[in-house]
């Protein structure tokens, strides 16, 4: 029986996710989503999407593969603010696509203000907790700004390729 358990443990969690979160062993690497429509559909909406979210959309299209992938780029200012101190964060996500479903991968996060820039470290979390393995002062806030950002990007993307309407005027 513990081994049955157990097995069902191991194989719950391989599934993959539909919100990311964070724990000390990174960020959820990516999620996926179920969708209405076939591989061209789905392609289709989610380059309308990028075109009506982003001022620039042929700048921040970086990779297109007709009906199976779109890598982009997004810049999201003042993204983490610890006091008066805040950074904005550049993000590069790729969307694989097939029939009635998706995968959104953040590929990268590039964090920045006037001291500097750095890369936010998605696969390991170690730099955001002490020596008792306790999170740092800020950790928490600056944490759940990253999920919260990749989770409402990819709402609002399976919203629109489900065709949830933003605001009908």
């Amino acid at each position: 029986m513990k081994k049955l358990i157990l097995l069902l443990m191991i194989c719950s969690s391989s599934f993959a996710q539909d919100k990311f979160e964070w724990s000390a062993n990174g960020v959820t690497d990516f999620v996926t989503a179920d969708v209405t429509g076939n591989a061209s559909q789905v392609y289709g909406k989610a380059i309308n999407w990028i075109k009506e979210n982003y001022a620039n959309p042929n700048e921040v299209i970086k990779m297109q593969i007709e009906n199976e992938k779109i890598r982009f780029q997004g810049l999201k200012k003042n993204f983490n603010c610890i006091g008066s101190v805040c950074a904005d964060g550049l993000y590069t996500i790729e969307i694989s696509i097939k029939d009635g479903k998706y995968k959104f991968d953040p590929i990268e996060l590039q964090l920045s203000n006037s001291a500097g820039s750095f890369s936010f470290p998605m696969s390991e979390l170690k730099a955001y907790y002490d020596k008792k393995g306790e999170l740092r002062k800020g950790s928490k806030e600056s944490l759940d700004n990253v999920v919260n950002m990749f989770n409402e990007l990819n709402e609002s993307l399976k919203g629109y390729i489900n065709g949830v309407k933003k605001n009908d005027w």
